[in-house]
């Protein structure tokens, strides 16, 4: 049984406008990495015959409502994003879930 697996960049270019995201001291924008790691995720997950949705190509993302209309069709959805911090020393990951079986604002 195949599943869907839904990719989004949490930055990038949407109705022409730019959000970069979070910018490192050497100018790398958090949306050029979240664009990038969607392509190869995707490209990796496809590999084995899996299938893959994202919420664009390249920069340019869909509208946020299409990219949550999107989310809604996968089996699991992963949102990029590569967050900063003023502490040099925060390290971790952040994980979010949704369960479809309660509207997202509980």
């Amino acid at each position: 049984m195949s599943k869907t697996i839904v990719i989004t960049a949490g930055h990038g270019i949407r109705n022409g406008r730019t959000d970069s995201g979070a910018v490192a001291k050497d100018g790398t924008t958090e949306a050029s990495i979240a664009v990038d790691m969607r392509g190869i995720i995707k490209y990796y997950l496809e590999r084995p015959g899996i299938t893959v949705l994202t919420d664009g190509v390249g920069k340019e993302n869909k509208s946020l409502a299409d990219a949550v209309k999107l989310i809604g069709r996968g089996a699991v959805a992963v949102e990029i994003h590569t967050n900063a911090s003023a502490n040099a020393s925060a390290k971790g990951v952040e994980v979010l879930s949704l369960n479809k079986d309660k509207p997202l604002a509980q």
